[in-house]
């Protein structure tokens, strides 16, 4: 048989589609799956950066979250307060 180039180039075009077909619908099955957990660890903002010591009793928790409450209005106050440039 005496191909032609472009008959050669047709069939390699149609054997490299159905290569990439094939793979591209098993990696769509596998996607189906539950990822694995990531390796990478995020940095911590900021606020994280300095932990606060552990507190056993239960009216201290309270006293502190009041606290925090208390910081977080004051700022998104103050956030809305500051006119917009």
């Amino acid at each position: 048989m005496n191909f032609s180039r472009q008959a050669l180039l047709g069939i390699g075009m149609i054997i490299g589609g159905s290569v990439m077909l094939y793979a591209m619908v098993q990696q769509i099955g596998d996607s189906n799956e539950p990822q694995p957990a990531s390796a990478m660890v995020d940095k911590p903002s900021p606020e994280q950066e300095s932990p606060q010591p552990l507190t056993t009793d239960i009216e201290t928790e309270k006293r502190i979250l009041a606290e925090k409450q208390k910081e977080r209005a004051a700022r998104v106050l103050n956030k809305k307060n500051v006119p917009s440039s």
